[in-house]
């Protein structure tokens, strides 16, 4: 498993989510460049569709030209509203 993963799992289960979102605040602002936004899962089907697929998956996964299956879906139906 990924040393950042592990990190992220060990706060969680010691100190909560409330720890975690706080010293993912505390970082960012040494990370030049970098912004965050946060968006329900409601409003963002795409990025929950590949997080979901994520978390099923027992090896890391590219998709390089064609979204999955599962997410293609919601792409479609994001492109049609816009």
């Amino acid at each position: 498993m990924d040393p950042c993963r592990v990190c992220i799992v060990l706060i969680w289960a010691c100190y909560g989510r409330a720890t975690l979102y706080w010293l993912i605040a505390a970082l960012l602002p040494a990370l030049d460049g970098v912004a965050v936004s946060h968006l329900c899962r409601d409003e963002n089907k795409v990025v929950h569709g590949f997080a979901k697929l994520g978390q099923k998956a027992r090896r890391r996964r590219v998709w390089h030209v064609v979204p999955p299956n599962e997410v293609l879906v919601f792409l479609q139906r994001d492109a049609d509203r816009g």
